[in-house]
């Protein structure tokens, strides 16, 4: 039977309970309990460190959920596009790799799909980007190795956004770091990439090629 919207709007929390899909509800709490306790395995049987944060963030969620559901409808069609345009706004936010995107919102027991790399780009744009990145790093006098953030304007046009001369290079994928998982697009893996720019390096400063045995001895 349909409700009034004078008469909903006096109904208790109860009563408004009673009207939640409980079913749905299950269904999204049987989803999250089977991504905890994978989180719970990936931890070696152990809540610590991903599962309990994601159980922390999970409780957050449906005690939204929950209040959002007790509002009354008429609020949520008032202020739907407002609601909408703080979403849109918010993935924009991610899409746009901020310091929030990359180091607070990213993490290993809740990773963001920040990266696609390769970038999925025509042949001629990929070569146009490049030669605008190593025009950018030669102008500025990088050596050896550097990370060139570029970014295409509403023609197409690569511009480039920042010149990072010494990148991170940390070596874990799931930590996103820009300059290994290019290398790793490229084929080269990271111990390989490590003794490329070692060799590139030497190469500049002595003029000669740095042989396999140097590398062993500095590493000794």
């Amino acid at each position: 039977m349909a409700l009034s919207g004078q008469y909903r709007e006096h109904m208790s929390v109860m009563s408004r309970l009673t009207e939640v899909n409980w079913l749905f509800v299950m269904l999204i709490l049987s989803v999250a309990a089977i991504g905890i306790a994978v989180l719970y395995s990936a931890g070696g049987g152990s809540f610590d460190p991903w599962a309990s944060r994601q159980v922390s963030r999970f409780a957050l969620a449906v005690v939204i959920m929950f209040a959002a559901a007790l509002v009354d409808l008429r609020f949520w069609l008032r202020y739907a596009y407002v609601v909408y345009g703080i979403g849109v706004v918010m993935l924009i936010a991610v899409e746009i790799m901020g310091f929030e995107a990359k180091w607070v919102w990213d993490d290993r027991s809740q990773p963001l799909e920040v990266l696609e790399c390769p970038a999925r780009l025509p042949t001629a744009l990929t070569v146009q980007i490049a030669d605008t990145a190593l025009a950018a790093a030669r102008a500025l006098g990088c050596r050896d190795w550097a990370r060139v953030d570029v970014r295409l304007d509403g023609e197409g046009t690569p511009n480039v956004v920042e010149v990072n001369p010494l990148p991170g290079i940390i070596p874990n994928p799931a930590d996103n770091s820009c300059f290994p998982c290019a290398a790793r697009a490229a084929g080269i893996g990271y111990d390989e990439l490590i003794q490329k720019v070692t060799q590139i390096a030497w190469r500049r400063i002595t003029g000669e090629d740095l042989q396999l045995q140097h590398l062993a001895e500095a590493a000794a």
